[in-house]
């Protein structure tokens, strides 16, 4: 009975992929076609699914699919442009932020650096705070926390001074 314990090598041969995996018996080599392993990709939800099937880290699990002909990269990067965060890739696919960030750079989508708060509309905060008298109705109309909108008032408020 084989026990996996871990990858020792995989090799990329043309369009196949040799997966040595360590075992309490020793190496066994198990080859995988290019076929299989898009069907396994297209089958799995995400690269973590994928890699685990494999017993794969997450960066080699990218260079499988890569030398495999599966568009790995292109889906990140339409999902990226689709107003997905960072963060929420790195939940659903496995590799931290600034992994995925290196990948998505490395193939010429810009990222921007640090946190990315969308702005507020200081007029707009003005006009429903003066329709309505109400801070916390002026902040869920912009969509931030009412201690938010308070404090953008108010510095609003001393830089008019």
């Amino acid at each position: 009975m084989l026990f996996p314990v871990g990858v020792s090598y995989v090799l990329h041969h043309g369009r196949a992929l040799a997966l040595g995996v360590r075992t309490v018996d020793g190496i066994v080599v198990r080859f995988v076609k290019s076929d299989e392993i898009q069907a396994a990709y297209q089958s799995e939800p995400n690269l973590r699914a994928f890699a685990q099937r494999y017993l794969l880290s997450f960066k080699t699990a990218k260079k499988v699919l890569e030398a495999n002909g599966v568009g790995f990269l292109e889906e990140l990067e339409m999902e990226f442009l689709g107003d997905k965060s960072l963060n929420s890739l790195s939940m659903k696919h496995g590799p931290k932020p600034e992994t995925l960030s290196k990948w998505l750079s490395e193939v010429g989508v810009p990222i921007k650096r640090g946190n990315h708060r969308r702005g507020v509309d200081i007029e707009r905060l003005e006009q429903v705070l003066r329709e309505t008298s109400s801070v916390n109705r002026a902040a869920s109309d912009a969509g931030i926390n009412w201690k938010t909108a308070a404090d953008r008032l108010r510095i609003k408020q001393k830089n008019e001074m």
